[in-house]
């Protein structure tokens, strides 16, 4: 058993904050380096900042008196800064940057790592809706262990829109269609080392659904054509990327 710390805030790092960051910030690039586009490099200033934010869970062990390491970290992304949620019913939150560092998985300090991530997220929204992407089979597994289900990103465009960032490959940047995700329902490995479509997995279905409606609702409100069509493409991406603009400039004006 693995004794370990869990820290949520910035004083919980004892002054060890760049440490511990660059620690993470060095797993994530060696992760990237043999997986490329599979996840977003993260800068330990990034780090930094999403703990003093409050937004980040990381697990640390002591290996000697003085030195900690980590074996866990996660953060939280947050879509709407501008009261956004309180108009579209809920906050919408993907749980990123996360990983477990290579010496200690087995151990299921990933499923508890996101667990804990969870709960973090509930204590700032209330109601939350949780998402994640993944591209190998581990990670998908430990997200069903916390209860979020995949489903396919043309039933939810505007999700769909909210984590569609990648600048390599993605319709909201431009890219006819993107060929690291799913295509079916299924969930299928397609290569060695468990490696699965892009896979999209959220935390509540009645609640997503509810989410697309208001968005639909909402969108032909504010004078837009709404996104019914279960397509992601240019097109879908583009008419979501206005949605949302239009309705942050609304409100940073109203505020």
């Amino acid at each position: 058993m693995i004794e370990k710390q869990i820290i949520t805030n910035i004083e919980e790092l004892n002054g060890n904050a760049n440490d511990l960051a660059n620690q993470t910030s060095r797993m994530i690039a060696e992760y990237n380096s043999g997986h490329p586009h599979e996840m977003l490099p993260k800068p330990p200033e990034i780090v930094v900042a999403q703990f003093e934010k409050g937004l980040s869970v990381m697990m640390t062990t002591f290996i000697n008196e003085t030195r900690q390491e980590v074996v866990f970290h996660g953060s939280l992304y947050p879509s709407f800064e501008n009261g956004e949620e309180k108009i579209l019913g809920c906050q919408v939150v993907e749980c990123g940057s996360w990983i477990v560092n290579p010496k200690y998985r087995g151990h299921g300090l990933g499923t508890e790592g996101i667990e804990k991530l969870m709960g973090l997220g509930k204590e700032n929204w209330d109601p939350v809706l949780f998402m994640a992407t993944h591209k190998r089979e581990s990670a998908y597994h430990v997200s069903k262990k916390n209860g979020l289900v995949a489903v396919n990103y043309g039933d939810f465009p505007y999700l769909s829109y909210l984590t569609c960032t990648c600048v390599n490959c993605s319709e909201a940047h431009g890219f006819p269609t993107c060929q690291f995700r799913r295509k079916t329902l299924e969930v299928e490995i397609i290569g060695d080392d468990g490696k699965i479509g892009c896979t999209l997995v959220i935390s509540d279905l009645n609640l997503a659904n509810k989410f697309e409606e208001r968005c639909r609702e909402l969108h032909s409100q504010m004078g837009g054509e709404p996104i019914e069509s279960h397509v992601i493409s240019i097109d879908t991406m583009n008419r979501a990327k206005s949605f949302f603009d239009s309705l942050k400039d609304r409100l940073v004006n109203m505020g």
